[in-house]
């Protein structure tokens, strides 16, 4: 029986805890590059949208 500190669901937690800060940072940080280089920041919202010119 497994214990409860190894349960599938705690490490799934955890490591989404360090994951959607790090998704947020890189989105904010998308957003400033393009609002810096002139394009609409938004466009780092949606998937291959900013990337593509």
């Amino acid at each position: 029986m497994p214990t409860l500190a190894r349960s599938p669901i705690y490490i799934i937690l955890i490591y989404s805890s360090f994951l959607l800060p790090l998704f947020a940072l890189q989105l904010v940080a998308n957003w400033l590059i393009l609002d810096k280089a002139g394009d609409k920041g938004w466009k780092a919202l949606i998937p291959f949208y900013g990337t593509s010119h």
